[in-house]
């Protein structure tokens, strides 16, 4: 079910986004439901972080920031991962292009779209099969609702990677499955301003084989 991003009590339904209990009200933009809590509207590095994937995807829409044949590869290589698909009802936590979603619907599966980035999510809404929610990964607004989901390349850069694991978990049902790509034992140095990189929110820790 869908739950109130800001008490995360209370099922909502997407034609309302309305919390009976709270009061919160998301709302919409080009036809996207909001699911945003307002916990962190007013903490200018949030406002940072938001407007910074924003204008990052648009970058990556206009001209893509990575290969495409590799991401899709990369794609096909993570859905080999997941158990049998087909009819199940899946979710990609920070979908970006949705290469992810597009393998998976291959193989039979009903896709969630979710991501902090509108730019993302209104150009994949050419894609009538999808769902779309624009959404914080580390306040997912789902409980007990997906038998999948994947997230690739994103636990790296979330400000607070505890409540990320927390809400995903929340939303899998029960013997649901989960996979989520990480980098491994990366130089977090390439992503100094003073050797070149020209972006100020980028990869925020790394990860080893051990965790």
């Amino acid at each position: 079910m869908f739950i109130c991003p800001e008490c995360r009590k209370t099922e909502i339904c997407l034609e309302k986004l309305i919390c009976a209990d709270c009061g919160w009200n998301g709302g919409r933009q080009h036809g996207i439901p909001l699911l945003f809590g307002s916990k962190n509207q007013s903490n200018p590095l949030y406002k940072q972080y938001r407007h910074f994937y924003e204008q990052l995807a648009f970058e990556d829409i206009q001209s893509s920031l990575m290969d495409e044949n590799y991401t899709r590869n990369l794609a096909k290589l993570t859905v080999s991962l997941l158990p049998e698909v087909k009819a199940q009802k899946g979710c990609d936590v920070g979908s970006g292009k949705g290469f992810l979603c597009d393998e998976l619907i291959k193989r039979g599966a009903s896709m969630s779209a979710v991501d902090i980035s509108l730019n993302y999510l209104s150009e994949l809404g050419k894609n009538s099969s999808l769902e779309l929610i624009a959404a914080d990964a580390e306040n997912l607004p789902f409980k007990n609702h997906f038998d999948f989901i994947v997230s690739t390349d994103v636990l790296e850069h979330v400000l607070n990677p505890g409540n990320f694991m927390y809400s995903l978990n929340e939303a899998l049902k029960p013997e649901g499955t989960v996979v989520v790509r990480v980098p491994i034992d990366e130089d977090l140095l390439i992503y100094s301003s003073f050797l070149g990189c020209q972006y100020d929110i980028v990869h925020l820790r790394s990860f080893n084989k051990s965790l």
